[in-house]
């Protein structure tokens, strides 16, 4: 299966038209004003899903964040998500590489809407500096 392929299966499960643009690449918006974007690699082996949570802020409320991250980062599988910072436009991004052999439409489908909850509510800690994740320290 290709990705135009993969995509009319998503367009099903989700009961909306998703056509990849020039770059090959799928954005999807939600009512709340979250968007995802979904676009295979180079070798069209994998796809990534992505979602940008928002500014990363400065200050302690930003080593929080950090620090937030990288625990959640470090939790077992399956975690529905990966986060990095990306430094244009000093956002926290989530995201989440799937192989294409064996995909489906429906697994794509139910991995986006867990890392979209995991988003939403990463988003929101992003606007109070503090993470839902807190550090452990002597643990």
């Amino acid at each position: 299966m290709n990705f135009k392929e993969l995509c009319d299966q998503l367009s099903g499960e989700m009961g909306t038209p998703l056509t990849p643009d020039r770059n090959n690449t799928v954005l999807i918006q939600f009512d709340d004003g979250s968007e995802v974007q979904i676009e295979p690699l180079e070798d069209e082996k994998e796809i990534v899903i992505g979602m940008q949570l928002g500014d990363m802020g400065a200050g302690p409320g930003r080593a929080k964040m950090f620090q937030g991250a990288l625990i959640a980062n470090g939790a077992p599988y399956p975690r529905y998500g990966t986060f990095a910072w990306s430094r244009k436009g000093n956002q926290l991004v989530l995201h989440e590489f799937l192989p294409m052999e064996g995909l489906t439409g429906k697994i794509v489908k139910d991995v986006m809407t867990e890392l979209v909850t995991k988003g939403r509510e990463w988003k929101e800690a992003l606007l109070h500096g503090a993470p839902p994740v807190q550090p452990r320290f002597g643990e």
